[in-house]
C-alpha cells in the first residue's frame, strides 16, 4: 500500500505562492516598460515640438529676411526714381529761367548726368508735340508709338488741370517687347504783365525721360538671391507678372487669373 507524500517525508511545493511572486514580477516589468514607454513618448513629443518650433523659427527668419530684401529693393527703386525726378525738376527750372534759349544744351547736360539710368530725354510743346529729343544710342520713333502717346496724353491732361509735380507712369509694355517707365515734369514760364508787380505763370511745355525697366531689374531685382537657389520676382499693383527669371513665358500674365 503506497504512502501519501506527506507520510513519506516529502513536502508539497507551494505553487500558489510561486504564482503570486511570478505575477508580481511580471507586473513590475510591465510597470517598468510602461514608464520607459511614457518617457520615450515624452522624449519623442518634445523632440517633435522642438523640431516644429525650429522649423517655424527658421520660416519666420526666412520670411523676415525676404521682407528685408524686398524693402531694400523698394527703397532702392524709390531713390533711383527720386534722383531722376530731382534732376528733371532742376532741368525744368533752368529751361524756365533761360526761356528755352539753351534747351538743347540743358537737355544734353541732364542726359549726361542720368545716362546710366535713362534711355531718352525729350521736350514736348504745350500742345503735346515732341519738339526736342536726345539719346545717343536710341531712336526717336520709340516715343511716337501709340502706347507712349496715350500715356503722355494722360499726363498732360493732369498738368493742364494745375499739377506742378513730376508724374511717373505705370510700367509701359511696348509692342517691341521693351518695358519702360516715363517721367514727366511741367515747364512754366513767368510772363510779366503791364503792372510791374504782376506776373503770369504760363505752362510752356513738358520735359520727360524714359527709363528702361531692365535697368531697374538689373540694379535692384536680379541681385536678390534669398537662400542658395532663391530668386526674386516682380509684380505690378494689379498682379501682372513683370519679372520672373525662371518662367519668362509667364510675363505679362496676371497671377490672379487662371488661363492656359
Amino acid at each position: 500500500m503506497s504512502q501519501r507524500p506527506e507520510e513519506a517525508g516529502h513536502v508539497c511545493p507551494n505553487f500558489s505562492g510561486y504564482k503570486v511572486s511570478l505575477m508580481k514580477k511580471i507586473q513590475s516589468q510591465y510597470i517598468v516598460y510602461g514608464v520607459v514607454s511614457c518617457i520615450l513618448v515624452i522624449i519623442v513629443l518634445m523632440t517633435l515640438s522642438v523640431h516644429n518650433s525650429s522649423k517655424q523659427e527658421i520660416g519666420r527668419q526666412f520670411n523676415d529676411q525676404q521682407l528685408i530684401l524686398a524693402n531694400e529693393a523698394a527703397i532702392g527703386i524709390e531713390n533711383f526714381l527720386a534722383e531722376i525726378e530731382a534732376n528733371l525738376l532742376g532741368l525744368s527750372q533752368r529751361v524756365s529761367d533761360n526761356g528755352a534759349k539753351t534747351l538743347n544744351q540743358d537737355i544734353k547736360y541732364s542726359y549726361d548726368i542720368l545716362k546710366s539710368k535713362i534711355s531718352y530725354i525729350f521736350y514736348i510743346t504745350p500742345d503735346g508735340v515732341l519738339s526736342k529729343f536726345y539719346s545717343p544710342s536710341h531712336k526717336q520713333n520709340t516715343l511716337n508709338t501709340p502706347e507712349v502717346k496715350s500715356i503722355i496724353g494722360r499726363a498732360i491732361h493732369g498738368f493742364k488741370k494745375g499739377s506742378k509735380y513730376p508724374w511717373i507712369s505705370d510700367i509701359l509694355f511696348q509692342s517691341d517687347g521693351h518695358k519702360h517707365i516715363i517721367i514727366l515734369a511741367p515747364v512754366f514760364f513767368n510772363v510779366e504783365k503791364k503792372q510791374p508787380a504782376d506776373v503770369d505763370i504760363i505752362l510752356n511745355g513738358y520735359l520727360g525721360v524714359m527709363v528702361d525697366l531692365d535697368t531697374i531689374l538689373e540694379l535692384f531685382i536680379a541681385p536678390i538671391r534669398p537662400g542658395v537657389t532663391g530668386y526674386a520676382w516682380l509684380l505690378d499693383n494689379n498682379g501682372t507678372l513683370i519679372y520672373h527669371p525662371e518662367h519668362p513665358e509667364m510675363l505679362e500674365h496676371n497671377i490672379f487669373k487662371v488661363d492656359e
